[in-house]
Order: C-alpha cells, then structure tokens, then sequence
C-alpha cells in the first residue's frame, strides 16, 4: 500500500497510529538521524513467504547458522556448548557480578 518514513521519536510518541496504520497494510520505514534503520509492515506478509525461504533468507544475512535440513531429514539441534570451570551455577555467577 502507501509507504511513509519516520523518526524513532515521532514513532515513540505516536505508535498506536502508526501500527494501526500497518495493520491496515502500510508499511513504515523507521529512520535514525535520516538513516534508516527499520521497517515495519504487516505481519500477513510474513506469512506469505515459506518458512524455507525466511530460513535461507536469515542465513544468508548473516542473522541465523543454518544448514537447511529439516528436523524430519536428520537435523538435531545441538545442545548448549558453553561449561563453566565452577560448580557454582551460572544464575548466581550473574547475581555476584551485578553487585
């Protein structure tokens, strides 16, 4: 539909308008000091693109480490590798640090 830009303050200030705006099939580009930085637009767009396609999409812009299979063509997750060289858990690791 109709496309229109905006600064971070002005979408502060008004974001109900202008997500009513976008749930009525606008779409808004989000500018930072007239640089832009985000782009908001129905979420039904989304949708309309195949899951394969966001997948290799957000690989190849660097944002997901993907390989392309499927859970059901053998992918397994793989489990956290991060261990920590204490016994102490990592909740109360944070806790000490934050003081």
């Amino acid at each position: 539909m109709t496309e229109s830009t905006v600064g971070i303050h002005e979408l502060k200030a008004n974001l109900s308008r202008y997500l009513k705006k976008v749930s009525t099939g606008a779409t808004i580009a989000v500018g930072d000091r007239n640089e832009p930085v985000a782009q908001m637009e129905p979420a039904q767009k989304c949708n309309e693109i195949p899951l394969q396609e966001r997948m290799v999409a957000l690989r190849e812009g660097g944002i997901l480490d993907w390989h392309g299979l499927t859970p059901l063509e053998g992918y397994q997750p793989r489990r956290p590798t991060i261990r920590l060289k204490t016994e102490r858990l990592a909740s109360d690791l944070l806790l000490e640090d934050r003081r």
